[in-house]
């Protein structure tokens, strides 16, 4: 049977900040503390802390709340803690209020927040999706748990993301979730099979709730997923990202086994409350261009074994990036098809190409042939030049005529006539 909520039993926070594994100094009044895990984004906690005017200036001197030092944040009631966040301090902001107050801001995140920065390529090769996860998180600094997958892809190659975004990516393409926690990443599979952990009764334990259903549009054997929707009760620390937690007494609905999605404790006035997300949006494993236009989906589609790209209208107009060939190929619905790989560039139509430029046209080549195989060759001007640096010859093979309606001139150092 999943647990209950315990009350506290005097209704007194418990909270301690620790910075680089030291308590921050009483003197820094903590007025207020923010954390947020979400499925598929990076932990992150904001902090403000109310200052003294008066001693302003000292105490910005000597604040703790650094950027790149290590935070710790612990919750708890009734001196029992636990810790809700780990991570470093990304940065700090100064807010000087016109009646006098000061408060510092100070933004946090998970030490997950490497894979954000920046975005790069990187080419894997015989490799499985965990693989790649694990290996790009460790090369990070960082731990991680990666699920197990089964295909052994010839190529997987990271193109114009952040290692976040690629991991995201390889995680959803497996129908897995990815998370970060407290300096470790995690890609598992929806804990849909798992017992709930927590039972929240409305009236008892729920302080606010939110749902909505769409069960029409998505498939019935992902009926945790369905719903989609919200919870605050008091401050609750053993709530974790990718479980389960039972709701009761809100509707027949509602009132079942929901997968945790985002976990947000707020700690404001002496007061904590923690509000959880449940339910997973419909296209959440869905291919990125399928989520933006599902009609695209259809005409693009990319093959991770042989490394092509394939976009084609329904009319049969295509375009084929291959690397594995290592050619693109552009071709209409009539059979007309440009070609370009290794060797060069090939053009060819089932019927005519006609050339037609404003200015001038010029073709140059290292060798140049013209060839008309079943009709007539024909050059055309108002001067027409051909000029040979060494040799010039034309040969007729049935018939040959050099004519002219005016004057014919034929002059060389030696002229021979048959």
């Amino acid at each position: 049977m999943p647990r209950r909520p315990q009350p506290s039993k005097y209704d007194v926070l418990s909270f301690r900040l620790l910075v680089d594994g030291k308590e921050t100094p009483d003197q820094l009044a903590i007025q207020s503390v923010h954390i947020e895990r979400r499925l598929g984004d990076v932990p992150r906690a904001s902090v403000v802390v109310r200052l003294p005017v008066d001693r302003l200036e000292k105490v910005l001197a000597n604040q703790p709340f650094q950027p790149g030092r290590s935070i710790e944040v612990e919750l708890g009631w009734d001196e029992k803690r636990e810790r809700q966040f780990k991570g470093m301090i990304a940065s700090y902001s100064l807010d000087l209020q016109p009646g006098g107050g000061a408060q510092l801001r100070v933004l946090c995140y998970d030490e997950a927040i490497r894979l954000t920065d920046g975005t790069g390529e990187a080419s894997f090769q015989d490799s499985k999706d965990a693989e790649v996860v694990e290996q790009i998180v460790r090369e990070s600094g960082l731990r991680v748990t990666a699920a197990a997958t089964d295909s052994l892809r010839a190529w997987v190659r990271q193109l114009g993301l952040t290692r976040w975004n690629f991991l995201r990516r390889l995680a959803a393409r497996n129908q897995h979730l990815l998370y970060a926690e407290d300096g470790e990443v995690i890609t598992a599979a929806p804990a849909l099979g798992s017992a709930p952990e927590l039972e929240l009764h409305l009236g008892d334990d729920l302080l606010a709730f939110s749902g909505s259903s769409s069960p029409v549009l998505q498939p019935s054997d992902t009926a945790t997923l369905q719903h989609h929707g919200s919870a605050t009760l008091m401050g609750e620390g053993g709530l974790r990202l990718n479980t389960l937690v039972r709701l009761a007494g809100v509707g027949a609905l509602f009132s079942r086994d929901h997968l945790i999605t985002g976990v947000m404790h707020n700690v404001a006035e002496g007061m904590w409350r923690t509000t959880i997300t449940f339910g997973l949006p419909p296209d959440y494993f869905a291919d990125e261009l399928a989520a933006i236009n599902p009609s695209l989906a259809e005409y693009l589609q990319y093959d991770e074994e042989t490394q092509s790209l394939r976009l084609h209208t329904p009319a049969g107009n295509q375009l084929l990036l291959s690397d594995q060939d290592e050619q693109l190929v552009l071709q209409d619905q009539h059979g007309n098809q440009l070609v370009m790989k290794a060797s060069g560039i090939e053009l060819n139509s089932t019927k005519d190409i006609a050339q037609k430029a404003h200015g001038e046209l010029t073709l140059e080549g290292m060798q140049a042939e013209l060839k008309a195989t079943g009709g007539k060759l024909q050059l055309e001007g108002i001067s027409v030049e051909a000029k040979a640096q060494t040799q010039f010859s034309a040969e007729g093979v049935a018939s040959a005529e050099l004519s002219s309606s005016g004057q014919t001139t034929v002059k060389g150092a030696m002229v021979m006539i048959n």
